[in-house]
């Protein structure tokens, strides 16, 4: 793998749209969990 064979830095060749998708989702995800999640409250 190089710079010239177009893949880039990341390679998605392997992935399914939605394993790319669900994997590119989860950090906002966890964010809004947090931010939804009241004060004093953990968990």
């Amino acid at each position: 793998m190089g710079v010239m064979d177009g893949s880039g830095y990341f390679d998605y060749r392997d992935m399914s749209p939605n394993e790319m998708f669900r994997n590119r989702d989860m950090g906002p995800l966890k964010l809004k969990a947090v931010v939804e999640t009241p004060l004093g409250k953990k968990g």
